[in-house]
């Protein structure tokens, strides 16, 4: 990605939602990026006064606005939509017929038939499109791909990935939790980003089967299992209140990757006949992009947030294309309804016969 040492001017940027995300990453992210002048927050917006006096006090030349129908839209801005999910279709598609660019948070909306009108409403606007998947801008996650593509260490044979646990997110509403608000639980939650990474890495599945512990809301566990035609397989699980180890273990047929989630700039890597590990930073042998407008910067969620609004601010002006473009949200969740399609219940072996029978009942039901 490039960066900005002869933009006239700074992109305006205009923040819809004010919640948790917000506040932790997108907050920081561009009161840093307003200091080296890519961007300028003109408006924020969030429906819920104390949320957004909180962002405005940070952006005191921003307009502050409850509706989203009266934000200042001007050409070639870049709207950042992290409002709930079942709002993102509709103020995107909104944000794009005014000519501006958009950077959509994760799931990338309430249903995959929304997701692909935005994607529609993208192509038929000519206006860039990114969704919020930004694992993807971790250096270790870039590591990962190039060694799938290049075959660095053989095949790959197998895989198993775990992560969550209690659940401590600081959301500003209970969306998370409402079915009319966001369709599914940590699958749609913290599991896009999941799938995200193993499609980026591996591709589409040929398989998977697919259990959780629905009961007619949304799933706090659930196990994945995915095979691909090559011949490998792989596992996922995933919870919202039991804890894990939050690794990716990544097996090829000459060596491993293991990456711990928190780590964005490290990996563990055993090579096939070594009888040690390789533990470390991942450094780039030369300028990769990932270097903060000519300062060098740690790895971490922050600065992943920080590359992906240079890259989409860089889209709009012309001079790089999307890293993650709406085509690629919508792969997580193809598969994400797949897998609600072919949901089974989990093994529980706390509940009684009747219980068991009643809970697979009521996920067909729900299914259907």
């Amino acid at each position: 990605m490039t960066h900005f040492p002869n933009m006239p001017e700074p992109v305006p940027v205009i923040v819809s939602g004010c919640g948790a995300i917000t506040k932790f990453f997108y907050a920081s992210a561009l009161a840093f990026l307003e200091e080296k002048r890519v961007v300028r927050v003109a408006a924020v917006c969030d429906p819920h006064e104390p949320n957004r006096a909180g962002i405005a006090a940070r952006f005191p030349h921003a307009k502050s606005v409850a509706r989203f129908e009266d934000v200042p839209f001007a050409s070639d801005s870049l709207v950042v939509v992290a409002s709930p999910p079942r709002l993102h279709a509709t103020q995107s598609i909104f944000a794009l017929e005014k000519g501006c660019g958009v950077l959509c948070e994760k799931p990338m909306a309430a249903s995959l038939a929304d997701a692909e009108a935005m994607a529609d409403a993208a192509n038929r606007t000519g206006r860039p499109l990114a969704v919020g998947l930004y694992r993807r801008f971790f250096r270790a996650t870039r590591v990962i791909k190039e060694i799938c593509t290049h075959g660095t260490l053989g095949q790959p044979v197998s895989f198993e990935v775990e992560e969550g646990g209690a659940f401590r997110w600081e959301a500003a509403s209970d969306s998370f939790f409402r079915r009319e608000a966001t369709p599914g639980g940590v699958l749609y939650d913290t599991g896009v980003h999941t799938l995200d990474l193993l499609l980026w890495w591996f591709g589409e599945p040929s398989r998977l089967d697919y259990r959780d512990d629905a009961a007619g809301g949304q799933e706090a566990n659930c196990t994945l299992e995915l095979g691909y035609t090559p011949g490998f397989t792989g596992r996922v699980r995933l919870s919202r209140d039991w804890a894990t180890r939050n690794t990716f273990r990544l097996n090829f047929t000459r060596g491993s990757i293991a990456w711990n989630v928190g780590q964005a700039g490290q990996l563990t890597l055993s090579l096939d006949g070594v009888t040690t590990v390789l533990r470390g930073d991942v450094l780039p042998r030369h300028d990769d992009g990932l270097t903060l407008l000519g300062h060098s910067a740690g790895e971490g969620s922050p600065q992943a947030f920080i590359h992906q609004l240079i890259n989409l601010a860089d889209a709009i002006r012309g001079r790089a294309a999307l890293a993650i473009p709406a085509a690629e949200g919508l792969r997580s969740l193809r598969l994400i309804e797949a897998c609600y399609r072919e949901r089974r219940a989990m093994d529980q072996p706390w509940l009684s016969p009747a219980e068991t029978a009643g809970l697979a009942r009521l996920q067909r039901r729900t299914a259907a």
